[in-house]
């Protein structure tokens, strides 16, 4: 679900387009999250007992965590991987009412 932002990162450089990349998954994975799509992730609270699976909204905080430790380890390496670390917490951080029209994020990445 988060690909090829993994492989991206691992860079030592990021190109435009990955970095275009980058935010494009991000603001996808918000679109997803805005209109309660269940994720579909392996491994994600089975055989805790009770219900199988975790709630969608617990997914989706565990999902953008992940993502976040995940940038911030490898947001020093260049200043396009801060770059794409920077998109992340600035949507993430922001209250539902301030937070950008994700229609209007996605067109501006595609103009």
């Amino acid at each position: 679900i988060i690909d090829p932002l993994p492989e991206i990162l691992v860079k030592d450089e990021i190109s435009k387009d990955d970095l275009v990349k980058c935010k494009q998954l991000i603001f996808s994975l918000l679109q997803l999250e805005s209109k309660h799509e269940t994720l579909s992730l392996p491994n994600v609270g089975g055989g805790r007992g009770g219900k199988s699976g975790v709630r969608r909204e617990e997914q989706y905080r565990l999902l953008w965590e992940e993502l976040e430790t995940f940038l911030r380890a490898h947001a020093g390496t260049s200043p396009m991987h801060a770059e794409v670390l920077n998109c992340l917490l600035e949507v993430r951080n922001k209250d539902d009412k301030d937070k950008v029209e994700l229609d209007q994020a996605l067109r501006e990445l595609d103009g």
